[in-house]
């Protein structure tokens, strides 16, 4: 069984922004260097009402900063957060793919868990 952070190292630990924007015509990755996030990674179409949405990806001295600097700019921010990005993600099989969704949404149920983190595609 494994303790509290046992796998840790398989993560960064970073600050973490989701915003959007209604300019579709933006590009993201420039706005990244702009306000100096560390990676930028657009956010899925489901995730996006209207605009483009983007999850930046920042030190977390720079978290603050860096959401100031998007709001200025006129994004939204709709996540701004410490978290955990995987180093490396692991390509599963769609057998595995469903076995590991099952195994995180019962993780999920237990009232003790807060959040769950996952190094996978």
């Amino acid at each position: 069984m494994g303790q509290p952070g046992s796998v840790a190292w398989m993560f960064d630990h970073m600050g973490i922004i989701e915003a959007t924007h209604p300019d579709k015509s933006l590009d993201v990755e420039s706005i990244a260097i702009e306000v100096g996030a560390q990676n930028v990674e657009a956010l899925e179409k489901e995730e996006v009402t209207e605009g483009i949405g983007a999850r930046f990806i920042t030190d977390k001295a720079d978290l603050d900063a860096i959401n100031k600097a998007l709001l200025a700019l006129g994004w939204k921010v709709s996540k701004f957060e410490l978290g955990y990005v995987p180093k490396n993600l692991i390509e599963l099989s769609s057998e595995q793919e469903k076995e590991v969704i099952k195994f995180l949404q019962e993780m999920d149920d237990f009232d003790d868990v807060h959040r769950v983190y996952a190094a996978v595609k």
